[in-house]
């Protein structure tokens, strides 16, 4: 085992996040959110010159602010533009937009994109120190406009078709690849192997986390996890054998919340839960990834997963996802037989690859990086992205010189 890399949960820890960070065009408007900052005695807060398109380029290298005050300044688009600064800032940072068109429908695309509020030019002083002040105090009313992460719950359908290896692949490639928030969630805090795999000592922070849900905020979630990257937080224990068990551990819904407000992603892998447990987990999910593999057992229990997900949370998309395909071709049942079993198409296929193993039995996640697993770990991760499939080989390292 590696020395761990994330501090003990007691030990003292700073968000160091700006409060405030503006990038805004003119100095009136510049001279005018200083002005505030002081008035409000922020201690981080920053003041740039620029647009949304500045903003986007800070801050797809920089961690995002709590508040951010963003200019649209003549774009023909502005729309898209926010959309793009959304991808880049964190989930649950608040954004002020200002520009220079007083239109009721531009007004309700922004909100419906999450935008906390939009100023017309000229901004008077009075105004934007109440929406800025409202946002900064965290008023209910207001934070729900915030553009959340999501929960992604990955259930193996049986024991060992690779659930484990789904949860830590997906989120090493949209940490590294993407650059976006992520943290991985082992639920079984007994016999988990999400540890193992990334190579990192477990702690006792998802225990104390579920034994007491109101301990969990921002700054919590930062320490308590192990960073293995810039992007991304692993929480696993290994409670001992002769403990008192916590089966069915669920994050609560303010554990929940907080999840969303840090991270883009959040990947649960999910043990072999008692059922109520498993409800309770679905109820929570965005999105669910069924692991299964080519047998016949695997056929019934995917069915059977896809009719409880009907009842218990009609909202959260599925994706069946078959893994290690092609491991036992004489032993294997026919996709088109396997997809009528189910009522539906086999969303993702990943085939077998005898290096997995290997590499998760030495703690690393060379099989995400390269080769027939990490092509098709990408095109699930541009699925729940929504992106289009990231370059690669050849036409990734012309992507960076060309610094896009």
């Amino acid at each position: 085992m590696s020395e761990p890399v994330a501090e003990p949960v007691a030990a003292t820890a700073v968000d160091e996040r700006p409060a405030l960070w503006a990038v805004v065009l003119d100095d009136a408007t510049r001279d005018l959110v200083e002005r505030i900052a002081l008035d409000l005695s922020l201690e981080r807060y920053r003041v740039e010159k620029g647009d949304v398109r500045r903003a986007i380029d800070i801050f797809g290298a920089e961690r995002s602010p709590h508040l951010l005050v963003v200019e649209l300044g003549d774009a023909d688009l502005p729309l898209s533009l926010m959309e793009e600064l959304a991808e880049v800032c964190e989930p649950g940072t608040q954004v002020v937009a200002i520009g220079e068109r007083n239109e009721v429908g531009l007004f309700r695309d922004l909100l419906r994109l999450g935008v906390a509020d939009y100023l017309v030019k000229p901004v008077p002083p009075t105004i934007l120190r109440e929406s800025l002040q409202s946002l900064l105090e965290g008023r209910p009313q207001l934070r729900r406009n915030a553009r959340l992460g999501r929960i992604v719950s990955i259930v193996g359908v049986r024991g060992g078709v690779g659930a484990t290896m789904l949860a830590c692949g997906l989120a090493y490639t949209i940490s590294e690849r993407r650059r976006r928030r992520v943290a991985v969630l082992d639920l079984d805090l007994t016999f988990g192997t999400v540890a193992l795999t990334f190579d990192i000592d477990p702690s006792n922070a998802l225990r104390d986390a579920f034994e007491d849900p109101d301990q969990v905020d921002s700054l919590y979630l930062e320490r308590a996890g192990a960073a293995c990257g810039e992007t991304l937080r692993v929480f696993a224990a290994e409670e001992p054998l002769d403990g008192i068990a916590l089966a069915g551990a669920v994050p609560q819904d303010t554990f929940a919340s907080e999840l969303r407000h840090r991270f883009h992603y959040t990947f649960l892998d999910l043990p072999r839960l008692p059922v109520d447990g498993l409800q309770r987990t679905l109820e929570i999910s965005d999105q669910l990834l069924l692991v299964a593999d080519f047998s016949l057992a695997a056929m019934r229990d995917t069915l059977r997963l896809l009719q409880l997900l009907a009842n218990v949370n009609a909202s959260c998309p599925p994706l069946v996802v078959v893994n290690r395909a092609g491991q036992a071709r004489k032993g294997e049942l026919e996709r088109s037989e396997f997809e009528k079993g189910i009522g539906r198409k086999v969303d993702h296929l990943i085939p077998f690859d005898p290096a997995v193993p290997a590499a998760m039995n030495v703690g690393q996640l060379d099989f995400a990086k390269r080769g027939p697993v990490a092509r098709a770990l990408d095109q699930i991760a541009d699925q729940l992205c929504g992106t289009q499939p990231a370059p690669r080989g050849w036409l990734a390292r012309l992507w960076a010189r060309l610094g896009r």
